[in-house]
């Protein structure tokens, strides 16, 4: 419907992290999602730190234990490039989810 809105999920597990995220960017038809473990201490929840799954139809990143504000700048980089160099793949996408 909206051919240059790029949809990001946001999911919290407790387990089966990359499993669970698979099913909700498909379920959603998201163009990425970002999944992270919560409980795990360090990390999340009350803390400067996390760590995340971003995962979109033809790729996977895994980001180890950062500080938020460099999580967040590396989400904002990955979207902009797979919004800039993949433009063709998400609109493929896109129409193959409608």
């Amino acid at each position: 419907q909206y051919p240059d809105l790029f949809c990001v999920g946001f999911a919290a597990e407790t387990e089966n992290l990359i499993a669970h995220a698979n099913n909700k960017l498909q379920q959603k038809s998201l163009n990425m999602i970002v999944a992270n473990h919560v409980g795990i201490a360090g990390q999340g929840f009350d803390s400067d730190y996390n760590a995340a799954e971003i995962i979109w139809p033809q790729g996977h990143e895994s980001i180890p234990k950062v500080r938020k504000p460099e999580l967040a700048r590396k989400i904002i980089q990955l979207i902009s490039t797979l919004t800039q160099k993949n433009r063709d793949n998400v609109r493929q996408f896109q129409s193959q989810q409608n």
